[in-house]
């Protein structure tokens, strides 16, 4: 984190285990979790409110579809850093959350530590 403010991150996934566990992991490495949403609808408008520097969003949620918020979320903020996290996998799932704004795609299980460098390059 070399000197930088703290980077907010908003979490937008319906697995509670995954949020608590993931949010406690990233606040340990000095990131500022400012949300967790569980659902896409959520997500949006914490997005709109929050401001984060970056998004980590599932794609595959009860009653809302990932990509559907990340089509919202770009609409108000075209400049959003989108990372998505999910069990979805193969070559047009990566093109789709592409197409919708995703700057990175990782798929669950992932390795934290491959999600720290996502987050990283993106704050370059």
């Amino acid at each position: 984190m070399c000197g930088r403010v703290r980077t907010s991150i908003l979490i937008v996934d319906d697995d509670a285990a995954i949020t608590t566990r993931l949010s406690e992991m990233l606040r340990e490495k000095g990131y500022e979790v400012v949300g967790v949403a569980t659902s896409g609808t959520e997500g949006v408008d914490m997005a709109k409110s929050l401001k984060p520097d970056i998004i980590l969003m599932d794609i595959v949620m009860p009653g809302d579809h990932g990509l559907d918020a990340m089509k919202a979320i770009r609409v108000n903020d075209p400049e959003a850093k989108i990372i998505v996290v999910t069990a979805l996998n193969g070559p047009r799932m990566l093109e789709m959350a592409k197409e919708n704004g995703a700057v990175d795609h990782l798929v669950k299980p992932y390795n934290f530590e491959r999600l720290v460098e996502s987050i990283e390059r993106q704050l370059d």
